[in-house]
């Protein structure tokens, strides 16, 4: 019989409305062809007035305010990290420090010296073999898959450079967490695009990071809400980014409205409809797929890719694909919004190599 892995997860805030579910038998079924392959040994919050979730999504699990007192009574393989983000270090630490595999909501982190306390826990995870992976669902949407196949399969010759527009006012802007933390849009929302971009180009690595940020004077949040980004990727690839949470009235699909400009043509993501392919002399476009419909989605119903691809990682007692984001995968998405602050810091260019060389 194939192993069943207990997980024990932490935070049962909105997001967590989208995991659980996963654990139930019905959601298992879906993902695993019927078969039980995960289940929820323990559920953590401070919150007691969400302690309810786990019977209503038909979980029988015992509830504890603090992980460490969920460690004293249950047995578990894996932490989920379910929190607003400012705390997924804390819990991937104590997870990784109890040997435990770990799989997190985006980001993993979110100052600069939490990256590099996780670098340093990088050789216990190699050392026990531990998987840790951050969820970013958005590289398994159908429309985003198609961009990269066109891509791999060569439809747009040598990729050359990227534009990206990105404008959701207001998002979930309220007084709460996403509300109170600064430089929430680059680390809840730009850190999406960041990511998706770097899967299209085949994860590539950036190279140098330039950005200017910007807090408007009306804005409703703490921190910058704006961006202007460039990012020279590994091969020379640039790609300038414009995202905003402050804008009005026309807003772009959550997945981001972007052009990839190829030696033989290019993609187009566009506001409505599926992706377009454009051969380099070509006035009308090949729709890459038909139109999925979830352009204006609010997220990419896409956390049980993420779920199977970890089991199939425990199983295969390593990633499956390369495409699977640990932490060392992450680590060049996460580097991307810490560079940027550094940038619009120092008003210069931020080599990465030497940026994270300087933690």
């Amino acid at each position: 019989m194939p192993k069943v892995y207990k997980f024990i997860a932490v935070g049962l805030g909105h997001i967590s409305d989208h995991w659980l579910p996963l654990f139930s038998s019905e959601g298992q079924a879906r993902i695993f062809n019927d078969a039980k392959r995960v289940e929820i040994a323990a559920l953590v919050d401070p919150d007691r007035t969400t302690w309810a979730k786990g019977k209503q999504y038909g979980l029988d699990a015992p509830c504890f305010v603090q992980l460490e007192d969920a460690y004293k009574e249950v047995e578990a393989d894996v932490v989920l990290v379910l929190t607003p983000p400012q705390y997924h270090a804390r819990y991937v630490w104590e997870a990784i420090q109890n040997l435990n595999h770990v799989l997190t909501e985006k980001p993993f982190i979110t100052e600069t010296n939490d990256l590099k306390h996780m670098i340093g826990l990088f050789e216990t995870i190699k050392e026990e073999n531990l998987l840790c992976v951050v969820n970013q669902q958005y590289r398994w949407a159908p429309r985003i898959q198609a961009v990269r196949k066109a891509i791999d399969d060569g439809k747009i010759g040598q990729v050359g450079f990227v534009v990206s527009y990105f404008n959701e006012a207001d998002y979930h802007f309220n007084l709460w967490w996403r509300q109170l933390h600064g430089d929430i849009s680059a680390f809840n929302w730009f850190v999406h695009h960041y990511d998706t971009m770097r899967y299209i180009l085949k994860n590539r690595k950036p190279v140098e990071v330039y950005a200017k940020l910007i807090r408007v004077p009306y804005s409703k949040i703490v921190g910058e809400s704006t961006v202007f980004l460039n990012v020279t990727f590994e091969d020379g690839i640039e790609w300038t980014y414009n995202g905003s949470q402050e804008g009005r009235g026309w807003n772009t699909p959550g997945q981001s409205m972007f052009t990839i400009h190829g030696s033989d043509g290019m993609i187009e993501n566009p506001r409505d409809g599926p992706p377009v392919l454009y051969k380099a002399k070509d006035e009308k476009g090949e729709a890459l797929m038909p139109d999925p419909g979830d352009s204006h989605a609010p997220y990419p119903d896409y956390w049980h890719v993420t779920l199977r691809k970890f089991v199939e990682s425990l199983d295969a007692n390593k990633p499956v694909d390369e495409d699977v984001t640990t932490f060392e995968n992450n680590m060049s998405t996460i580097v991307i919004p810490l560079a940027a602050r550094e940038s619009h810091r120092q008003k210069r260019r931020v080599n990465v190599q030497e940026f994270l060389a300087s933690l």
